[in-house]
């Protein structure tokens, strides 16, 4: 068991969590449209038969329809990532810095194994530790101007 790996969750949780956070302060201030963060749902429908080339190929024609997502609490890591870097809340350097964080939670989250435990250091929560400080200071500071 290690200190550090749990450190890494938690303090990734917290930069997930103030991200997450300041999207929903945006959207309900009207900065944002929560519609606008996700790429929407592709949805088909009426398909037909067009040509049955072999037992395995066939080509087929329907009709598409993009269907627009919500912005949602249960949104990943990795989306609210994406999400913040879209707005301009996160910086393509805190964007990479806060994905680093979230790869290393994810190490954690999907091994969950004895060999994991002595995988982080000090210096990696330092690191962490920093990050989550950007974060922080960026959810505080950071204003939008509204869109006309």
């Amino acid at each position: 068991y290690s200190l550090y790996k749990d450190v890494v969750v938690h303090t990734a949780q917290i930069i997930e969590s103030l991200l997450h956070y300041k999207l929903k302060m945006l959207i309900k201030a009207g900065f944002v449209d929560e519609y606008s963060l996700l790429k929407p749902d592709l949805s088909y429908y009426n398909t037909k038969l067009l040509h049955r080339f072999s037992g395995s190929e066939r080509l087929i024609g329907c009709m598409e329809k993009k269907v627009a997502i919500p912005f949602r609490d249960t949104a990943e890591f990795s989306t609210v990532n994406k999400a913040a870097r879209q707005v301009g809340l996160l910086t393509d350097d805190l964007f990479k810095k806060c994905d680093n964080v979230r790869t290393m939670r994810n190490k954690i989250h999907l091994a969950a194994l004895p060999n994991v435990d002595d995988q982080y250091s000090q210096a990696d929560i330092n690191k962490v530790f920093a990050v989550a400080t950007e974060v922080v200071d960026r959810v505080r500071d950071y204003e939008m101007k509204k869109q006309d």
